[in-house]
This record gives structure tokens, sequence and C-alpha cells, in this order.
């Protein structure tokens, strides 16, 4: 038999109806409600419920909706009938869907798109609709979501003189969030400490900034840890490769002309190659090729250390042996060099 329970106004009607009545009429009434609470029609108060609401995650990560996953839970203390109806996730006017409350009077909403909870701090509700004994009620939570973040460095100088002081500075990335980013970065050479800036806008970026001339020469490992805030997740960098010289980087250049040797009623075609053996840096500047003192052109050093002259008329070059030079200009951090060639002209 289904669990019954009268209205307190309907019992009164039973009161006074089999207080009055007559026999025959008493035992008439007492059929008929026993008839309606038989056949499980409940003319009954709804009783209570409460409904808590929890987080898989908290805070979460904005930009991924894999945690963002919410159970609601819904009691009637007992009342000895279920619960059931359906419940409504909603992030202060706007809806996260809904779901059916179970057996065990849970409704769960999986997977809430990350656009609807973007990183800050959310008032969500909970809102049982209620069904035929049990009242609707709601429950509320606050969830906070944070905003991924990344992190990656940048030099004032790379390569840098030993004598000069170079600016190491972080740059903070962050997704799905219009959130301030705040809080601090420490930077790192290697496991040592180099000093630690705090979050300020620079040119539209969320940065920290050190300055330090303690290095020692060669490469150091550079590495910047973010400290993350309330509303941005921490994030640490990538390394970052610091190379500091003591005093300019050797440099080599490798000589050559083509044809080799030339023909007096041809073109001839110089080439260099300049290296300073991998040291970590760049080459820029100038190649000048010349004949003895006679300057046969000058060309910036190309991405890869090449510089070249092509085409170059015979008429530079005298029948016999030509002492030819490659001087390159050297640049801030490459040493300034020269290459010689005996060239053969027909």
């Amino acid at each position: 038999m289904n669990a019954y329970k009268f209205s307190p106004l309907l019992a009164s009607v039973i009161h006074v109806f089999l207080s009055a009545g007559t026999e025959s009429i008493k035992r008439l009434l007492l059929s008929f409600f026993l008839l309606i609470a038989g056949a499980g029609i409940a003319w009954a108060d709804p009783v209570a419920t409460t409904t808590s609401l929890v987080s898989q995650a908290n805070p979460s990560y904005s930009g991924d909706s894999t945690n963002n996953n919410f159970t609601a839970s819904v009691s009637n203390n007992n009342a000895g009938f279920p619960v059931t109806g359906s419940v409504t996730f909603t992030n202060g006017s706007t809806e996260l869907g809904t779901a059916q409350v179970d057996q065990s009077g849970n409704a769960y909403l999986y997977f809430v798109n990350y656009n609807l909870l973007p990183a800050g701090v959310h008032n969500l509700t909970a809102e049982y609709s209620g069904d035929a004994n049990n009242a609707p009620s709601t429950g509320s939570m606050v969830q906070t979501v944070k905003a991924s973040t990344s992190v990656g460095v940048l030099s004032s100088a790379n390569p840098v003189q030993i004598s000069n002081g170079v600016t190491l500075t972080a740059r903070i990335n962050f997704y799905n969030s219009t959130q301030p980013v705040t809080g601090t970065v420490t930077f790192k050479d290697g496991g040592t400490v180099i000093g630690t800036g705090t979050i300020s806008v620079v040119d539209g970026y969320y940065q920290a900034s050190v300055t330090t001339s303690a290095f020692t020469s060669g490469t150091h490992t550079i590495t910047a840890e973010y400290s993350g805030d309330g509303l941005n997740w921490a994030a640490n960098s990538n390394n970052f490769q610091q190379v500091v010289l003591d005093g300019l980087a050797p440099v080599t250049v490798e000589f050559g002309a083509s044809p080799n040797p030339g023909q007096s009623n041809g073109n001839v075609s110089l080439s260099a190659v300049v290296s300073n053996n991998n040291a970590g840096f760049p080459l820029t500047g100038t190649v000048t090729f010349k004949n003895g003192s006679t300057v046969l052109g000058t060309t910036q050093v190309g991405q890869y250390g090449n510089a070249d002259l092509y085409f170059l008329s015979s008429s530079y070059f005298p029948v016999g042996v030509n002492n030819l030079t490659a001087e390159y200009s050297g640049d801030a951090n490459n040493a300034a060099t020269t290459a010689t060639l005996a060239f053969t002209m027909k």
C-alpha cells in the first residue's frame, strides 16, 4: 500500500463528517476515504525537500569542459516515498542544463560548455522541480573558474657581453578569460634564483622583468615561474637559453671564386661564408671583396652567414695571379676577420 498522508484541511473535513453523520453515513464516508487512500490518490501537502549542489572541481580550469561536472542531491528526509522530477542548473540567469533525478535523489550535469563558465566567480543554483509528493527546493554554490596560463621568456640582448647587464622579461598568456593577471614571476638560472618581478601591464602585455649583470660567460638555462592568483593558474616557462660572451666570438671566413681559374672574356662570381662555430647567436655585418686595394663590392651577410658578388667583369682581374681578400666587418658579438684567395685569370 502506498504511503499516504492527509493534509490538515482534509483531515478536519473527515473529522466533521464522521462526528456529525449517522452510523450509515459514517461508514459510507469512511469507506470512500479509505478507497481514495488505497488507490494512492494523495490529497496531501507535499513534504519539504532540501537540495545541495557540488562540483567535481572547484576551482576548475577555463577552456576545459571535461571538469565542468555538477551533482545536485535532493532529499525529503526519508519521508517514505521516492523523489522524482528534474533539476535545472543555472549560472545567474543563464541556464546550464536540466537533468532528471535518479532513484538515489541525485541529478548530474556533465561537461558544461566552457563558454558558459569563463574565468571568474560564478553563483550557481540547482532548482528542483518538485513532484506530487515533494515540494520544490533550491541549492546553490560558488564556483571559481581559473584561467589556464602559459609563460614566455624574452631577453633584452641575446647574446650579451659579460660586461653588460641584461633584462629578462616573462609574458603571461591566458585563455578564455577577461580577468586581469596579477602575482609575481620568479626567474631562475638552473636552480639558482635570479630575482622576482611583479606583474604589470606593459604595451598591452601582462609581464614581469628582472635585470642582472651577475652572469658568468657561457650559456645559461633560464626559467620563469608564474605564481598564479585567485583567477589564474600558476605556470612555468620552457627553458630559455641565454648566451653570455666574454669578449667577441672568433669568426672564420671560407672564401672562393667561380670559375677559378677565370677566362679573360668571361664573368667571375665571388662567395664568402662567415661562421662563428655555432656560438649560439647570429652573424650580422658586411663582407667587402677586394683585389689588392681595389674594392670590388660590399654585401650584407645573410641569414646563413653567406655573402656573394655575382657576375663581375673579367676586366677587374688582370691576367695572372690576383690576390683577393674578403673582409668581414664584425658586429657587436663577432670579431672582424679577413680571408685571402689567390685567383688566376687566364
